[in-house]
Parts: C-alpha cells; sequence; structure tokens
C-alpha cells in the first residue's frame, strides 16, 4: 500500500472528477456562462476606467481591436525550369 501525503483527494480518479463536474453543470447549466459573462464584463470596465483615466491625464488613448485572427495569405509559388534561365544568369 502506498502512503500519500498531504490532504487526502477529494475524487477517486479524474473520470470521477469530469462526472461531478459533468452533475454539477447540469444541475444549473446557467451558472457557469453568467460567471463567465461576468468576468468580461468586469474585464471590459476595467479596461474603460483605465482608458479614462489615461485621458485626464492628457493621453490620447484611441482602443482599436487585435487583429491576431488575421492569417496573412500565403504567397503564390511556382516552379522556374532551368530552361528558362540561361547560364549566366545563374552566375550573377
Amino acid at each position: 500500500m502506498q502512503r500519500v501525503r498531504g490532504r487526502p483527494p477529494l475524487y477517486c480518479s479524474a473520470a470521477c472528477r469530469q462526472k461531478a463536474y459533468r452533475a454539477r453543470v447540469l444541475k444549473n447549466p446557467h451558472v457557469v456562462p453568467l460567471r463567465l459573462l461576468q468576468s468580461d464584463l468586469d474585464r471590459l470596465a476595467a479596461k474603460h476606467r483605465h482608458v479614462r483615466a489615461l485621458e485626464q491625464l492628457g493621453f490620447n488613448v484611441a482602443l482599436t481591436p487585435r487583429a491576431s485572427n488575421v492569417v496573412p495569405k500565403k504567397p503564390h509559388l511556382r516552379l522556374v525550369g532551368a530552361a528558362s534561365r540561361s547560364v549566366d544568369q545563374l552566375k550573377r
């Protein structure tokens, strides 16, 4: 038998922990989205408080959305045959 240090585990396995989580979410499915929404609103309010404080100090602040989701287009690559270039052009 293996000796366990620290606090005894609440769940016997990860599967039991997942089962308990799903049971909690199914019991009251609206709690988790409301917590996430409240967190987002708090973060947005804090951002606007910081912008107002900087504007009161005389800074010109403009919030712009991040463009992190924009994926640049890949360039169109093509093969250039050896017959299309002369030996003199390759030596340059």
